[in-house]
């Protein structure tokens, strides 16, 4: 039984195949005072380049804040203050926009002094950073387009303090800056290259001669 020909054709099935690859895009905004209004643009998957298989969406967040106390006791309080930043996320890709709107906030950037004893008067704390992230394993349809493009994704905060302990007589300012960004994974397919016919010709001649070879081995045997 000849192998020559279907090994060299094995041969040429698997360097026609190409092995998955992945592409990363990301954007990040700066923190900026609070209430931000940042966005940024992120690629749409070319459908000329692959198949692809999945997408996997991480958004994520930075916060700082600072606390502002006043002691209008005489005597010292032991308080502890905390922040917390919501995110909330939009896009312009309709089906990521569903998601993103469901969640309610996307992230919540929470900061805490720990406890801290005020002497009379005002004290300074901070900045207190906080961070945050959310990965979303997404429906790779949603991201396909034939010839490219790109769309936007949107956040907005909003932001709240607490203050816990011996509050009496004490008051308590919140300022805070924020940021956020993006990075999304193609994981894809890509198109093999089609084998030209010269090559599919020259490729044919080699099983023949092979072939051919083993013949005359067997005669002359």
């Amino acid at each position: 039984m000849n192998r020559i020909l279907p090994a060299l054709l094995l041969a040429g099935l698997l360097a026609s195949g190409l092995p998955a690859q992945a592409a990363s895009l990301s954007f990040s905004n700066a923190p900026e005072a609070t209430p931000i209004t940042q966005a940024g643009t992120l690629d749409l998957f070319d459908t000329s380049i692959g198949t692809l298989q999945s997408a996997k969406l991480t958004i994520f967040g930075v916060g700082y804040s600072t606390f502002s106390f006043n002691n209008s006791n005489s005597t010292t309080r032991n308080v502890t203050a905390a922040s917390e930043i919501s995110l909330y996320t939009s896009s312009s890709l309709g089906g990521l926009a569903n998601i993103l709107n469901s969640l309610s906030p996307t992230l919540s950037l929470t900061a805490s002094t720990g406890p801290l004893t005020l002497d009379a008067g005002f004290t300074s704390v901070g900045p207190v950073a906080s961070t945050g992230s959310l990965e979303l394993d997404l429906d790779p349809s949603m991201f396909l387009s034939a010839g490219g493009g790109n769309f936007t994704l949107w956040c907005e905060n909003t932001d709240g303090k607490s203050l816990q302990g011996e509050t009496a007589g004490v008051s308590v300012n919140l300022s805070s800056t924020a940021g956020c960004g993006a990075t999304l994974v193609y994981n894809y397919l890509p198109t093999a290259a089609k084998v030209s016919e010269p090559a599919s010709l020259a490729l044919l001649g080699v099983g023949l001669m092979g072939v051919l070879a083993n013949r005359r081995r067997k005669l002359r045997g």
